[in-house]
């Protein structure tokens, strides 16, 4: 719902600009100078300034968050293989941790078969309830 509202709100900032654009526009033309002239059409020149300066703080915004993330990401990614490093040579040190490990794989693999497998079957059951005509 939050995000419907930003979107609307943001859709009707974009048709005011795009009005006061036309209607600077439509003033330019008609007044035939360039240079504004009157104080309403000074004004539209400014609110015209003022978004556009807007739109460009935005994007810098955007941009600069895109960096940090991308940054972060680098830095997880170097965390990640010095661990998975450090991790194959315990392995190496260490003869039974191997086998350890490899059991604890099987057993989450095992676990997560069983609770799909559970999900599945409850599926079934309330699609054949519904179909049935018990659920009205």
């Amino acid at each position: 719902m939050f995000d419907q509202k930003s979107k609307f709100r943001k859709s009707q900032n974009r048709i005011k600009q795009l009005r006061e654009s036309e209607a600077l526009r439509k003033l330019m033309q008609r007044d035939g100078r360039g240079d504004g002239g009157d104080d309403q059409s000074q004004e539209l020149l400014m609110r015209e300034r003022n978004s556009i300066l807007n739109s460009n703080r935005m994007a810098e915004n955007v941009i600069n968050q895109a960096i940090e993330v991308h940054s972060d990401l680098l830095e997880q990614r170097r965390t990640f293989t010095g661990t998975t490093g450090r991790l194959v040579d315990i392995g190496r040190q260490v003869p039974g941790l191997n086998t350890l490990i490899q059991r604890i794989e099987d057993k989450r693999t095992r676990d997560n078969t069983i609770l799909a497998l559970v999900i599945a079957c409850c599926i079934c059951f309330l699609l054949w309830y519904w179909m049935s005509g018990w659920g009205i």
